[in-house]
């Protein structure tokens, strides 16, 4: 079945590229003619870059004291309406204090000025990422063409930072520097979810891999110190108003692709259903790594892959853009499981049309009935299921020769 599946996709896999491009070019179009700061549909162009020019220009004006004012954040929201010149509008930021001072940088220049200097960086992260995982430049046009990269993009949103970093713990930890790799990881603190997978990592290898430990404990360290030293009441309050951060839920369910997500826009938000997805998703994530780490102990870009996998489905917050990580497993069992391309290329083009159809298809559903299915999550789990089958069976055959790489 996977054969015959594969050998229809091969001669029309570019037509996703086609596809992939009329998409990009809809999206500049409605940019440019747009008016302001907002595209043609109204929407403030990278929306979520929004978020951190305004910490940028209220911790330049020491105001820092309100950027984690939840739940009201009245003067967050007022600076933020002044900036852009945009009524009715308030994207929060979350993440810690010292990553909100990347962002005084830019924020001496026009909010759009801004957005093009960091989707630049972006751009030149996502590249540095490709390779370090030593992906060949033909692969750029495919990763482009992913739903979730154009998303990140059009948000204005930071994967690629939290993609490079990935790589970069990938590439240092395939080195032998286990302790540098464990720094690189460490820097994903600007969104400690995505430390998950790492963490059920360490916890079933520690053993082996206790100085990747003691890299995340020394730049976390290191981290605490600027944030208490440099910004002690921003760093306070964004302690002290951790739970209503991490509560944080009036963002359109529609992008969320995750069991949470999935639950939310079936059954309704509920701090209980939300806590339970969340509790599940972590125990999945740990399941999937603790059976890897069991079967392939000495292949670690099977791992590594793994660990990203279980990030997604662990993290509370996995947006439509945060599967742009998903790049960096479906890069390693490409070139390191050579012998299942024709299962990874079809099992990818499954997920690739997923993430096209399943946002729309469920913002059409929610405004129209009131609730939705968001089918990439039910897709997306079967197709998990069917990578970790496909290397179980694979990894049984005495003819592999990739199975201790």
């Amino acid at each position: 079945m996977i054969r015959r599946w594969d050998r229809y996709l091969q001669p029309r896999l570019r037509w996703g590229l086609a596809i992939a491009a009329i998409f990009w070019i809809v999206w500049l179009i409605t940019c440019f003619a747009g008016h302001g700061n907002r595209d043609a549909n109204g929407q403030v162009i990278g929306t979520d870059h929004a978020a951190f020019y305004t910490a940028g220009h209220l911790l330049a004006t020491n105001h820092g004291a309100t950027l984690y004012d939840f739940p009201d954040l009245t003067e967050f929201r007022q600076k933020q309406q002044q900036l852009l010149q945009v009524p009715q509008f308030l994207d929060p930021i979350r993440n810690p204090p010292f990553y909100a001072v990347c962002y005084r940088t830019t924020c001496g220049l026009p909010y759009l000025a801004s957005l093009l200097i960091w989707t630049g960086i972006g751009f030149t992260c996502l590249l540095l990422a490709l390779r370090l995982l030593e992906m060949p430049t033909s692969s750029v046009p495919w990763v482009l063409s992913f739903a979730p990269v154009l998303a990140t993009v059009t948000f204005g949103q930071n994967t690629f930072l939290s993609l490079v970093i990935f790589a970069l713990g990938y590439q240092c930890y395939r080195r032998s520097l286990p302790t540098w790799a464990g720094v690189a990881f460490g820097l994903l603190l600007y969104k400690p979810q995505l430390l998950a997978g790492v963490f059920f990592w360490l916890l079933f290898t520690w053993r082996k891999n206790f100085r990747v430990g003691i890299g995340i404990a020394f730049i976390t360290i290191l981290l605490c110190c600027i944030s208490y030293f440099w910004l002690r009441i921003e760093t306070e309050s964004w302690l002290r108003h951790f739970p209503q951060i991490a509560q944080y839920n009036k963002f359109e369910y529609y992008n969320v692709h995750s069991i949470r997500g999935f639950v939310a826009l079936l059954l309704g938000k509920s701090p209980y259903l939300e806590s339970t997805c969340n509790v599940v998703g972590l125990l999945i994530g740990a399941t999937m790594i603790f059976l890897v780490v069991r079967r392939f102990p000495h292949h670690f870009p099977i791992q590594f892959a793994t660990i990203v996998l279980a990030t997604l489905w662990a993290s509370p917050h996995t947006m439509i853009y945060s599967w742009t990580l998903a790049i960096i497993p479906a890069g390693l069992l490409w070139y390191h499981v050579p012998n299942l391309r024709p299962t990874w290329r079809v099992l990818f083009a499954i997920a690739w049309w997923t993430f096209w159809l399943s946002t729309p298809l469920t913002l059409f559903q929610q405004r129209t009935l009131g609730v939705a299915v968001q089918i990439s999550t039910p897709i997306l789990a079967w197709c998990t299921t069917m990578v970790g089958i496909a290397l179980w069976k694979e990894s049984w055959n005495q003819d592999s020769n990739w199975i201790n790489r």
